[in-house]
């Protein structure tokens, strides 16, 4: 499939009906009439999207007599029954409302949608729906056909239509650190290292930055500099799961994952990362890479590699060197290091902390290769930034130098 349109630009919603709007099921009354069972979530989504511009129309194979009464109801524009080619109508119904294709979103769950999810500009399917519409679709819902699907994919296109999704930081930290116990507190030109991260990631456009550490002298430290912090469970076995558990008391539709330990953070890296959520309604997850000049890099371990495909999804990362140039015939740049930050959208954090260790992350010891593994969209973007993370006192050191010459006009 395409990349996906703008959802805020989006003008007419096709929604096919058995399996999308209703289970696929008949159901007889007590008096033996034939029922469609049809979700009031679906319905309420349907009629606000109409509300606010939006042409709703309804193509099915399906000759059902109830199927036109209920769209009426709801406001739906048209209600196309008895199609086998559902392109044909889709294009048909674009034509009737001067409408674009990429301006079209269209939902369907079997073979026979396939076509029309081809033409529109933006695909969505239900978990439910056949492997090979899942596949093509630019997003699969979490709700099931029947029972609130449609209201999912509603609801995306009306936030889009609001603006830029609501988008905040958090930044994990722990106590303990084997080569510089108390890292967080380290200080840096007179403030906490944790302090300096959440200035720079303060400059972005997240509305909101916040720690969460699992000690409480993190917690004072930040809070006398007026910094957000909260604790988090100790027991928790990796940043992720840290920031999962900060995120459920915050307003968000999307979470940005900040290293504690890059007291140079530039704001740009989160601006980027957060902006590919306004474009791509599909995306998961969004990271960061960059070029890998240095061979000496190539070959480290401690530095993580990512292969990319042409249109910015992850392929893989791994700590050795991806991709083996073996012919050297390419003159494109193809190796890049990993930026590590991550960007989920809400829900898509907590499907990943859910998620058990995978096969691949244990062998590599990535938590990234995990939402690969279960399918899930990453994307990564090229940027400049080279992060700066303090592991070691040689490092807390370097940086200690570098805000020293920066803060004296050096």
């Amino acid at each position: 499939m395409p990349r996906p349109s703008r959802l805020a630009d989006i003008k007419l919603l096709a929604l096919d009906v058995d399996g999308v709007l209703t289970d696929g099921g008949l159901y007889f009354g007590e008096h033996g009439e034939a029922l469609k069972r049809f979700n009031s979530l679906d319905g309420y989504g349907i009629a606000t999207l109409a509300k606010a511009g939006v042409t709703i129309v309804w193509i099915t194979n399906n000759a059902n007599p109830l199927v036109k009464p209920r769209a009426e109801k709801l406001g739906v524009s048209d209600v196309m029954v008895g199609v086998l080619d559902k392109r044909a109508a889709l294009q048909e119904a674009l034509a009737r409302f001067g409408v674009a294709p990429e301006a079209a979103a269209y939902m369907g769950d079997d073979l026979l949608d396939l076509e029309a999810m081809s033409l529109a500009g933006f695909a969505a399917a239900p978990p439910n729906a056949s492997e090979p519409i899942r596949r093509a679709a630019h997003y699969v819902t979490t709700a099931f056909g029947g029972d609130g699907a449609v209201r999912e994919v509603c609801d995306l296109i009306l936030k889009a239509k609001a603006g830029p999704p609501r988008a905040v930081g958090v930044i994990p930290v722990r106590w303990a650190s084997t080569r510089l116990p108390g890292k967080p507190l380290a200080d840096i030109g007179g403030l906490p290292m944790i302090v300096r991260v959440w200035r720079q990631a303060k400059q972005s456009r997240l509305t909101e930055v916040v720690v969460a550490a699992d000690d409480q002298r993190i917690v004072e430290a930040c809070r006398a500099h007026e910094c957000p912090a909260g604790l988090t469970s100790p027991a928790h076995q990796s940043g992720t799961d840290r920031v999962a558990e900060a995120a459920r008391s915050l307003e968000a539709d999307i979470v940005v994952n900040i290293q504690g330990d890059e007291p140079l953070l530039d704001p740009a890296v989160i601006d980027l990362v957060v902006s590919v959520f306004d474009d791509d309604p599909a995306a998961d997850i969004v990271t960061a890479m960059r070029r890998i000049d240095d061979p000496a890099d190539l070959a480290n371990p401690n530095i993580v590699k990512v292969a990319a495909a042409a249109d910015g999804r992850a392929l893989y990362f791994s700590r050795a060197p991806i991709p083996y140039a073996r012919s050297g015939k390419t003159t494109e740049p193809i190796h890049f290091r990993h930026v590590g930050i991550y960007a989920f959208r809400r829900a898509s954090l907590f499907r990943f902390s859910e998620l058990a260790p995978s096969p691949l992350e244990l062998a590599e010891s990535l938590e990234q290769l995990r939402a690969l593994e279960h399918g899930m969209r990453v994307l990564v973007r090229e940027t400049a930034y080279e992060s700066i993370g303090v592991d070691t006192p040689d490092d807390l050191e370097r940086v200690r130098m570098i805000v020293a010459r920066q803060e004296n006009g050096g």
